[in-house]
């Protein structure tokens, strides 16, 4: 996770948390670079790419305003349009009950995919969604 109080990274910038920007770029389609830790040209466009989608200034420099709106620490996709194929629903519910199981309470959110720290739901959405798909199990 970045500490998007302290980030500050810009063109010649390297590292981890460079590495991870640059993951959470190829993730958004922004960046098509190596994942080498280095804040490039390649990077820095892709930064601006990001920030015009997120109507903050373009000034290539991933730092606490562009962090914060940019969803790089996940971004709660509880009230999206955004459908669940049921395999993806059904690894969830299996990784939620296991959660319970192991840690004797309910997680405050849920992950859509493992692989995929970028987006999740509450749990209070979970629910809901639990709710009418064993409503539709029960009546099918």
């Amino acid at each position: 996770m970045i500490n998007c109080t302290k980030i500050n990274i810009k063109e010649g910038s390297t590292g981890d948390n460079v590495k991870e920007v640059q993951k959470y770029l190829k993730y958004l389609g922004l960046y098509e670079g190596k994942i080498d830790g280095n804040c490039g040209k390649l990077t820095v466009n892709s930064i601006k790419q990001l920030q015009k989608q997120e109507n903050i200034v373009q000034d290539g420099n991933f730092g606490p305003i562009t962090c914060k709106n940019s969803g790089i620490n996940g971004k709660d996709i509880s009230d999206s349009n955004i459908t669940l194929d049921i395999g993806t629903w059904l690894d969830m519910v299996k990784r939620y009950d296991k959660y319970v199981a192991t840690n004797k309470k309910e997680p405050q959110i849920s992950y859509i995919d493992v692989n995929n720290k970028y987006q999740y739901i509450t749990n209070v959405k979970y629910k809901e969604i639990k709710r009418r798909y064993d409503e539709y199990l029960s009546k099918n």
